[in-house]
């Protein structure tokens, strides 16, 4: 016969039950308050064994001892559990945004964010009760400790931005577009570098080749150059802007719903980058975002690539403006995408910002 411990003794499944085999603990359905250092009991709701540590009820024993998600410029100080063994984190770097103009070249392509899709798994005993700082203001980055300067245990780098095409000069005579940010790369442990934004395109006295490069692929993609300016006399029409590049998912370790080492999250997606631009009618005066058909308003976005396309520049009087460059393809994660690079503006007499870069993530698991 049981033995039952507690202020509603006997009541088994309530309080503590000392059996010839087995002991049974208190059942509670949520974290009982007060509690004392030490003290056990098992949550129903949770379907765990808790333990209070003097500050905070942990989970007991295998498995995940909690999950934290955090994304999009935001940095967060996080307790790492006193009884975890290891620290699996994930995460992408933001994408660098899209060049605007200051000519009659394209501007380059955002390069992709760094990333790590698959879980990098650090040894949670030195870091267990302590603070770490997860911060996602570009980079990636998790610390050791609390602040910074500490070491790093994570850091994927975000992409570089593009740069806006060389300015005419003496030495210069080709108007030549700007070139692509690098894509980011990974500083501290394993992952996969983000793409190169595509070079923007020349104008057209300088050659006949004016359309912007396309982005190159990565962990995410690097955003298209935009397109040259054309000409008045003859007539030429603008550039077309580069295609963003693909982005990928390299052995995920994560398992579609929520049955992975990430659950309740499931696993990440990777989007293709967009097609650049075409080159809008001579003499057009638009400034548009290319993105998706019918968007038609400036500005920062949510963007369902993770980047922003570029936008098409100004034209004149005979001759068009060149069209943005393509988005790079972002990672869809917890119903949003990141990490993307952003499309370069097209060339023209209107300087319109470059299509701005996809956001960063992280997500920790402590088990």
């Amino acid at each position: 016969m049981g033995v039952f411990v507690g202020p509603n003794s006997p009541s088994p499944g309530t309080d503590f039950e000392a059996k010839s085999d087995r002991i049974g603990f208190s059942n509670r359905s949520s974290d009982p308050s007060p509690a004392s250092a030490g003290d056990v009991y098992y949550n129903t709701s949770e379907n765990k064994l808790k333990l209070y540590n003097g500050s905070a009820w942990e989970n007991v024993g295998g498995g995940a001892q909690g999950t934290t998600f955090v994304d999009d410029g935001n940095s967060t100080p996080v307790f790492v559990p006193t009884i975890c063994n290891t620290i699996t984190i994930m995460g992408v770097a933001r994408g660098g945004d899209g060049a605007s103009p200051n000519g009659n070249g394209g501007g380059g392509g955002g390069g992709g964010g760094a990333s790590n899709l698959s879980g990098y798994d650090v040894d949670g005993g030195p870091l267990r009760g302590a603070t770490i700082l997860v911060t996602t203001t570009g980079d990636a980055i998790v610390y050791s400790g609390s602040g910074t300067p500490s070491p790093k245990i994570f850091h994927a780098q975000a992409g570089e931005n593009g740069n806006p095409h060389t300015p005419f000069s003496p030495t210069n005579p080709f108007h030549q577009g700007g070139t692509g940010g690098e894509g980011g790369t990974m500083a501290v442990g394993p992952g996969t570098a983000g793409g190169d934004g595509g070079e923007g395109g020349d104008r057209y006295l300088a050659s006949p080749n004016i359309s912007g490069t396309a982005g190159s692929p990565g962990g995410c993609g690097g955003g298209g150059g935009g397109g040259g300016y054309g000409n008045a006399e003859p007539e030429r029409l603008g550039g077309n802007g580069g295609a963003g590049g693909n982005a990928s998912v390299p052995g995920s370790l994560l398992t579609p719903n929520g049955t992975g080492p990430f659950a309740p999250f499931s696993a990440p997606t990777a989007q293709p980058g967009l097609s650049g631009g075409s080159t809008p009618p001579a003499g057009s005066n638009n400034a548009h975002s290319y993105r998706t058909g019918g968007h038609t308003d400036n500005g920062p976005k949510s963007f369902p690539l993770g980047s922003e396309g570029g936008k098409v520049g100004g034209g004149s009087a005979g001759a068009g403006a060149g069209a943005g460059g393509g988005a790079g393809g972002g990672i869809v994660f917890n119903g949003n995408a990141y990490g993307g690079g952003g499309g370069g503006t097209g060339a023209g007499f209107i300087s319109n910002g470059g299509g701005e870069g996809g956001g960063a993530f992280i997500l920790i698991q402590f088990s």
